[in-house]
Parts: C-alpha cells; structure tokens; sequence
C-alpha cells in the first residue's frame, strides 16, 4: 500500500496474494447490480455443471466411494457466510455463486475465477462504449459478452464488443 494512498493496488509488490476466486469478487462489487445477477446466474449454471461432472467421477470412482471431505478452512469460510456480513453475501445468487466456488477443488476454481473475470473486463468494455458513444445498454447484448467471455477464451467477446462498437459507429 502507498502511504499517501488508502486505496489497495494488488499489483504492488507489497500487496499480499490473493486468489482468482477473492479477486473475480473484489471485481464484481464494482458492477452495476443488474450486471451481477446476470454473471451470478451464469456462473451458477457453470459451477453446477462442473460440481455435476465432478460428482460423476467420484461416483465412478471406487477409492473415494462418493465420500469427499471439506478441509477446516471450507467449513469455518461456510460458517462466516452464514453471518452475511460480505457485500456478495446479501444477494442471494452472489452468495450461492461464492459458496459453490469457495467448495469446488483448486483445479475447478481457476478456470471459473478466469472467466468471471474476463466477464467483467469486457462487459466494463462494453458499458464504456456505451457511455462514450451516449447509447442505452442492452441487456441482451450484456447477456451474449458475459456468456462468450465465461464460456470461451475471451477473444470471441472481444471481438463481439469491437463489432458492437463499429456498427453503431456506422450507424450514426
């Protein structure tokens, strides 16, 4: 931290380290409300799907006999959230998203942390495009930004913003 500054800069070398998951929140708190319902119910569909294939490797899976163990850490950062003190723990889907991230195995939570993040960078994009060219947002366009970010590699939502961009460049 900078001592004439209050503000934390995860970037600083003094900055402590963080994980995917803590970050991907630390970023969505500075989204519009409705923008985060609509990455949380996106995510919720993510992490069920990853939680449902994990679950079938387990059931095939003759060492483990489905038994799987939450580890002290999980179990007391689930406890806390039952005090709903956290800004995300307030909402609902939010809440229901971080838990379902928090309990997934490491291998999981990165590749969905990655995603909620290139969401939130190209949907800042987005609304940043809008307001620079005085346009309304369109849900429906937010929509299609979140999902191509958290389901592909964040080029296609790159380039779908960039498309948006030009075409209404075009059109004024």
């Amino acid at each position: 931290m900078n001592p004439s500054n209050n503000e934390f800069n995860p970037n600083s070398p003094s900055a402590p380290k963080i994980s995917g998951v803590t970050r991907a929140f630390i970023e969505l708190e500075k989204v519009k409300p409705q923008y985060q319902q609509l990455i949380g119910q996106i995510m919720l569909k993510i992490a069920e799907s990853v939680k449902q294939k994990r679950k079938n490797e387990i059931q095939k899976s003759e060492k483990t006999k489905g038994l799987r163990e939450l580890g002290a850490d999980k179990v007391v950062g689930l406890m806390k959230s039952q005090s709903r003190r956290r800004w995300y723990d307030r909402d609902k889907i939010l809440h229901k998203v971080y838990q379902d991230l928090f309990i997934l195995e490491q291998v999981g939570r990165p590749f969905l942390s990655d995603g909620m993040l290139r969401a939130i960078e190209h949907l800042n994009q987005y609304i940043q495009d809008c307001k620079t060219n005085r346009r309304f947002e369109d849900p429906a366009e937010a929509v299609k930004i979140i999902e191509l970010a958290l389901f592909n590699d964040g080029n296609e939502a790159e380039v779908y913003v960039t498309t948006l961009r030009e075409r209404y460049k075009a059109s004024v």
